[in-house]
């Protein structure tokens, strides 16, 4: 589980993901370096990690509901609480976008057949591609599966974001801090269950807002009387 610190950023790498190393995988440095990569194509500054932002994310993904997070008016919700958390933070950084969804883990796509066991070997997940036979036939090779690499999780993540209309925004607001945190759901674990990863990420900037000048009804009769609008009598 991720501790709402500064991670160390590295670009993504055709390694795959260790199940049991998901906490201190190096996930979030790589999700963050790709989007950093992704602005500066764009000729965009970089986002800075914030770690108010990564606390946040990590109270998000600890108590993770995806009804919170799918549902409009829940989520109006969370929003209404991250702004609030913002201000009493004292962080300069009002204006933010915030998401949180599951990220399926396993390199096998979830419309083809596949199987548990315990007796074949190769696949650290104790899952294999096809049907299991109920006769031991010879002729049918079952292919272990595997976790995704890096880059396809990244690949992943960010057509999750791209859908939410992430990228749109990222692009055309002036953010300037990021802050994401991530858990292994453990309800995902066990016989024939597909591992998913809980991901919440936040970008924030700071919030322009134009001051609105207060009336003088004294200013205003003056310019009156020198645009001829008032006569004074003599």
């Amino acid at each position: 589980m991720t501790k709402g610190v500064v991670y160390e950023e590295s670009e993504a790498s055709d390694e795959r993901i260790a199940l049991d190393r998901i906490d201190d995988s190096g996930i979030e440095g790589f999700l963050v370096e790709g989007i950093n990569k992704r602005l500066k194509r764009k000729l965009r500054p970089n986002l800075e990690q914030d770690t108010i932002l990564n606390k946040l994310c990590l109270a998000g993904i600890n108590s993770y509901n995806a009804n919170r997070f799918t549902d409009r008016d829940k989520f109006k919700k969370e929003r209404e609480w991250l702004d609030v958390s913002l201000r009493e933070s004292g962080s300069k950084n009002r204006m933010f976008l915030a998401y949180a969804f599951e990220v399926d883990l396993v390199d096998y796509s979830p419309l083809l057949r596949y199987h548990y066991s315990k007796k074949e070997t190769g696949s650290p997940l104790d899952l294999y591609s096809g049907s299991k036979s109920i006769k031991k036939d010879t002729s049918v090779t079952h292919m272990p599966i595997m976790m995704k690499t890096e880059k396809q999780l990244y690949s992943l993540v960010s057509s999750k974001l791209r859908s939410k209309g992430f990228d749109h925004y990222l692009f055309k607001k002036n953010f300037s801090a990021i802050g994401l945190a991530l858990r292994l759901n453990k309800d995902s674990i066990g016989r024939k269950k597909r591992p998913q990863m809980l991901l919440m990420l936040m970008v924030a900037g700071k919030q322009n807002q134009k001051v609105r000048e207060r009336p003088n009804p004294l200013l205003e009769k003056a310019e009156a009387i020198k645009s001829g609008k008032i006569k004074i009598e003599d």
